[in-house]
């Protein structure tokens, strides 16, 4: 139950901080009351005034720690206390939670916003604490007053069995030695165990002989101190079975009776044992991890946490590297950054390309990949960091060498032109003009001569177009590639018609893949599947399909198709297959269609068509921006 008001003290010297608490707060179901403070001095004067109903205090303030306005023990806590801290720290953690406060919250954007849910859960664990403290309480007046009012002992005793009777919790009344004098129902109902079949014998009896030692001692200690004292032990069921149960106890020596209130926590330690042992997975899957891994605070870009492999690449001790935040050693601008992490902490597995600065002062270029996750109820972006500057200067290498051949290839394609064509005009000439001076043997060589020196020319210009892939300009807008299509089959036409062949267009994506490009895409798969593969009534299909930026082509034919160890070979510069050496060609073409689909960082395959024949699909990645053809 909360009351249409809670009174609550903010203790927090970020002024961000606080306001995104108070916005959060004052979103919520209930009303809000809220009293700030920016410092220790502040605090203090304002709890000498009131008592919050309520207080979310900062641990780390400038004039000290936010532990020095916590009493020191959960028993003399007045209110509960919410501690907010900027970063994970275990030690800090426990000794917080032991200085009497309720909880330990770690800062981030989801943790501040979600500030109703905490403080609507402390308030309920709070009443659940002070209705435990004040069934203890009255447990132990009504206790005192059967020692103190001996004139009035039959309504004490009245009194007390009321409250056994009716408590959840399990009550027990035993003696000095340890023996059970007295139980509530609540035990049959946890435990299983009547009052008679435990009245007399000693609760020792019932303890996993592996708590033994512990409840012996928590039971001398009860008796010396003379005061509430909690333990936890096993303690066993009727049905031979364990459960936890924790226990808090006072004895009245004089009166020769030790009291108990006890409850199953068996639900609690089983959740605590299968968090350890997540914890455990995760560390392990964390710290023996080869690739470099990082933990940051998506609000604050802070570096929570850092595997040793991480500590390795960047040079840097674990301790060093969480006294950072990301934006340290990334060379990026930080708002560049924080808009990197905002959209990482929305989608799994992004990838991203950096360059980052060791402790060396070393530049390396960086793949991250980075996602949400939520740490010890923590939510996280995870950052796995793989060095691949080797790899970067390998591709501009590689870039560089690809760049002097097409060069290369260019200048020798197009210098050896140049005596083509008179070879080919001289040829020509001598056979019209010395036709009825030569003899069938010398007419037959010109011809020769003319037809080779055309094969020659046809090589030099695929070579030429082999070679400009990539020197095209991409387009700003898309353009529907069925146009192509229809483009190309119509130029086609002196072939397609003398080999009675159809040519069916499908659906096809819009692209920005630049048109002179896919020209030659589909000029090359629908000319050869017209050449090598059309026969009359059996129609060649093209089509196409897209996936976000993933655009598929393919030019299907129903022709006697390429055998298995061909299929890769024949994308190679030169490669006509057995099937394609009957045929007019170079050798060229696929290999440009293959050229182009790498430019757009795709591939190119050729699979056997249901029925016969050979589909050659294009894959390309079809992106909003020009794409580099260095």
């Amino acid at each position: 139950m909360f009351r249409n008001t809670v009174r609550i003290l903010l203790v927090e010297d970020t002024a961000a901080d606080a306001t995104l608490v108070r916005e959060a707060l004052e979103s919520g179901r209930w009303q809000a009351k809220i009293t700030s403070a920016h410092s220790l001095e502040e605090a203090r004067s304002s709890l000498k005034m009131s008592i919050p109903d309520l207080a979310i205090i900062n641990r780390i303030l400038p004039d000290g720690q936010g532990i020095e306005l916590l009493p020191g023990d959960k028993e003399s806590t007045a209110f509960p206390i919410v501690i907010v801290s900027s970063h994970r720290d275990e030690r800090a953690e426990v000794a917080t939670l032991k200085a009497g406060a309720l909880d330990y919250v770690v800062k981030s954007a989801a943790t501040l916003s979600d500030m109703p849910r905490i403080v609507e859960r402390a308030l309920r664990e709070w009443g659940r604490i002070v209705e435990g403290l004040q069934a203890q309480e009255a447990l132990i007046a009504a206790n005192q007053r059967l020692s103190a009012e001996i004139a009035n002992r039959e309504k004490a005793e009245g009194e007390r069995d009321l409250l056994f009777e009716h408590s959840i919790d399990m009550l027990a009344v035993a003696e000095i030695d340890g023996s059970f004098k007295q139980i509530n129902p609540a035990w049959t109902k946890s435990l299983g165990w009547t009052e008679e079949e435990l009245l007399g014998r000693p609760y020792l009896e019932f303890v996993h002989p592996d708590d033994h030692e512990a409840t012996k001692a928590a039971s001398a200690q009860i008796l010396s101190a003379r005061k509430l004292h909690g333990f936890e032990n096993r303690y066993r069921c009727k049905d031979g079975t364990y459960k936890w149960v924790s226990w808090n106890s006072f004895a009245l020596p004089d009166e020769g009776l030790t009291f108990a209130v006890a409850r199953d926590i068996t639900d609690r330690k089983r959740a605590d044992e299968e968090l350890r042992e997540c914890d455990l997975r995760y560390h392990a899957l964390f710290d023996n991890n080869h690739a470099s891994m990082l933990l940051l605070d998506p609000v604050t870009s802070a570096i929570v946490d850092a595997n040793p492999a991480a500590c390795s690449f960047y040079g840097y001790s674990k301790e060093e590297l969480t006294q950072k935040k990301i934006s340290d050693l990334n060379t990026l601008p930080r708002d560049q950054i924080f808009r990197q992490m905002e959209r990482a902490n929305l989608e799994q597995g992004t990838c991203f390309h950096f360059c980052h600065r060791l402790a060396s002062g070393t530049v390396r270029d960086v793949e991250v990949y980075s996602g949400p996750i939520t740490v010890h109820g923590k939510g996280l972006l995870y950052s796995i960091v793989h060095d691949v500057t080797e790899r970067k200067q390998a591709e501009e290498k590689l870039k560089e060498t690809n760049r002097e051949l097409d060069a290369f290839v260019y200048t020798v394609s197009h210098d050896l032109r140049t005596p083509l064509t008179p070879i080919i005009g001289y040829a020509d000439f001598l056979h019209e003009s010395c036709r009825d001076r030569l003899d069938d043997q010398a007419l037959a060589c010109l011809a020769e001569i003319s037809v080779s020196g055309n094969k020659m020319m046809a090589l030099m210009e695929d070579l030429l177009t082999l070679a400009k892939v990539g020197q095209v300009e991409q387009p700003v807008e898309p353009f529907d590639a069925g146009e192509v299509v229809k483009d190309v089959v119509s130029g086609l036409a002196e072939i397609i018609t003398p080999a009675e062949v159809s040519v069916d267009v499908g659906d096809l994506p819009t692209l920005r893949v630049p048109k002179t490009l896919l020209t030659q895409i589909f000029d090359n798969l629908i000319g050869n599947a017209v050449r090598y593969a059309g026969r009359g009534g059996s129609p060649i299909k093209v089509g196409g399909e897209r996936s976000g930026n993933l655009v598929r082509l393919y030019v299907r034919d129903h022709g006697p198709g390429i055998p298995e160890d061909e299929r890769n070979r024949i994308f190679e510069v030169f490669c006509r297959g057995v099937s394609g050496k009957e045929s007019p060609g170079t050798g060229v073409g696929l290999a440009t269609v293959q050229k182009i689909s790498r430019l757009y960082g795709g591939r190119v395959w050729v699979e056997e068509t249901e029925g016969g024949g050979s589909t050659f699909w294009v894959e390309m990645v079809d992106v909003p921006s020009n794409v580099s053809t260095n």
